[in-house]
């Protein structure tokens, strides 16, 4: 397996700061800082800045991305890392109609990401179409029951890392994603993904590949699978 060692800052005793050792379940994993592959022996330590994301990628599989001070704060000396295949709807999934209400930037960055952009929606609207859900975009024109909102989405994006190369981006983020009921007027689920894009392309397209990638995660989710199934109402 692949292995790093984490130094961490938050965990210092006065012999020094003490050890994280992650293991990666398979050689085919990918693990990248900020986008860059890393290659073991590695070591990270406690200068690196705090708003970098750990990534750990694979084809076929759902990512699993934290940043340095998560880790750190789990305390455990061994963070084993066993990536989730991505889980295809099956073939008679009824799919009660979802809406990808918004995506906010909660980075804090001084220089605020135009998320606002109704880009971003008709992005990860077109995910939820192409993973087999039902979207109010794609609703039929003449059932207006057919448009009645049932979930809506909240995308919040916690982290984000940007590498350029020329005019060009590389993009690593972290994605707190919350889902509304509409007839219960309440959040009946949330769900924390990472995504990563590395096409070359302008920002704003790199950004919403990133976010498609991220909302693997989620539509993966047996979880949410089940919130979504219409044959799940009572």
């Amino acid at each position: 397996p692949l292995l790093v060692t984490v130094y961490s800052s938050l965990a210092q005793t006065t012999q020094g700061p003490s050890k994280v050792r992650i293991e990666v379940q398979s050689d085919a994993v990918t693990f990248m800082e900020n986008g860059m592959p890393l290659y073991p022996p590695v070591t990270i330590r406690a200068s690196a800045p705090s708003e970098w994301i750990y990534l750990a990628m694979q084809k076929g599989y759902v990512n699993e991305g934290f940043t340095f001070k998560e880790l750190a704060a789990k305390g455990n000396k061994i963070h084993k890392i066993a990536l989730n295949k991505i889980k295809p709807l099956p073939v008679s999934y009824n799919s009660k109609m979802l809406e990808v209400y918004k995506v906010v930037d909660k980075t804090g960055r001084s220089i605020k990401l135009d998320v606002s952009d109704p880009f971003y929606l008709t992005a990860l609207s077109d995910k939820l179409i192409a993973y087999g859900f039902k979207n109010v975009t794609n609703a039929d024109l003449f059932d207006v029951k057919e448009k009645t909102t049932q979930l809506k989405i909240v995308g919040e994006i916690t982290q984000l890392c940007q590498n350029t190369i020329g005019p060009a981006f590389q993009i690593t983020l972290i994605v707190n994603w919350s889902v509304y009921d509409v007839a219960q007027d309440k959040i009946i689920f949330q769900y924390r993904s990472a995504g990563y894009s590395n096409t070359e392309s302008p920002f704003k397209k790199e950004l919403s590949l990133a976010l498609k990638n991220a909302m693997t995660g989620l539509l993966s989710n047996e979880e949410f699978q089940k919130l979504a199934n219409l044959s799940e109402l009572k």
